[in-house]
């Protein structure tokens, strides 16, 4: 059991001591002064946030996109063409480098109060399984952090990218936790 004690709660006026067993609320107690686990200082405890999209290996690749090409894609203006223009990119991706971005994005993301994210990682013939085997690392390497469940995406589409549906069957077995067709 752990016991975060001396936090406000939404909806309450004072403070309290939360203890929680598992996964679950155990309890919640005025507080008294006694010590607890973790001594909230007064500050607001809330319920854990999760990230269900995030396209995580493009992390800080924007300098790796001509800035035209980057404004039309946020503008939603000929989405198309800039997903082309960013899919050269992914050639240049690299496992290691991808891991160590998405390790440190993941920890802060932890150290802000996300619990869970769903991460879409492009695999297609541009990206290959390179932007997943640096997912994968990161994942391990954050395991007890948080929980990332991975996508494997076909960004270019299966019909168009002749190989992208193989290569999301190899990142199911290499362990993406599913794959999404586009």
């Amino acid at each position: 059991m752990i016991r975060i004690a001396n936090v406000r709660l939404r909806g309450r006026k004072g403070l309290y001591t939360v203890e929680i067993k598992g996964s679950s609320i155990a309890g919640i107690y005025e507080y008294s002064g006694e010590s607890g686990d973790i001594n909230g200082m007064g500050n607001l405890l809330t319920e854990s946030f999760a990230i269900p999209h995030v396209h995580i290996d493009k992390v800080e690749t924007g300098d790796m996109i001509e800035g035209e090409t980057l404004g039309i894609y946020q503008l939603g203006l000929a989405a198309d063409e800039a997903i082309k223009k960013a899919a050269e990119v992914k050639k240049s991706y690299d496992p290691d480098r991808i891991a160590k971005l998405v390790t440190e994005k993941l920890i802060h993301a932890a150290s802000n109060g996300v619990t869970h994210m769903r991460v879409f990682v492009d695999v297609d013939t541009f990206a290959g399984l390179r932007g997943l085997e640096g997912v994968l690392e990161a994942r391990s390497r954050t395991k007890d952090l948080l929980e990332v469940q991975i996508v494997a995406f076909p960004q270019q589409g299966l019909l168009i990218d002749r190989g992208a549906e193989a290569l999301v069957e190899e990142a199911l077995r290499k362990g993406a936790d599913c794959g999404l067709p586009r």
